[in-house]
């Protein structure tokens, strides 16, 4: 800012929400590759378009269009820098029971 070069850390600031045209959409923190190191994963179904922004086991960014109902699981695991790559299987597959564990007295533990 004000002259002096400055990066980013904390995407989970960058938020953005729009319905265009009827076409729900959210932006998460970065929506582009920054270079060559992240990896950029995209799901089409129908009227539904996911991208995932990835490296080194954490999300970066996120654009989603259409079904929304994702984006809570999206904005936490941004959010709380949480290592997806403990979970075996793809991505957008991933829900908030991948992360919890179970105590010998019935509670759940993170």
């Amino acid at each position: 800012m004000v002259g002096k070069e400055t990066f980013m850390e904390d995407y989970f600031a960058s938020k953005n929400t729009m319905n265009f045209c009827g076409v729900a959409t959210m932006s998460l923190g970065i929506v582009t590759k920054p270079d060559d190191d992240y990896e950029e994963i995209v799901d089409i179904d129908g009227k539904d378009y996911r991208k995932i922004i990835y490296k080194d086991g954490a999300i970066y960014g996120a654009i989603v269009q259409g079904d929304l109902s994702y984006v809570g699981v999206l904005t936490q695991l941004i959010k709380q820098k949480i290592n997806v790559d403990k979970v075996k299987k793809p991505l957008f597959d991933i829900d908030y029971s991948d992360f919890f564990n179970e105590t010998e007295n019935l509670e759940f533990v993170y």
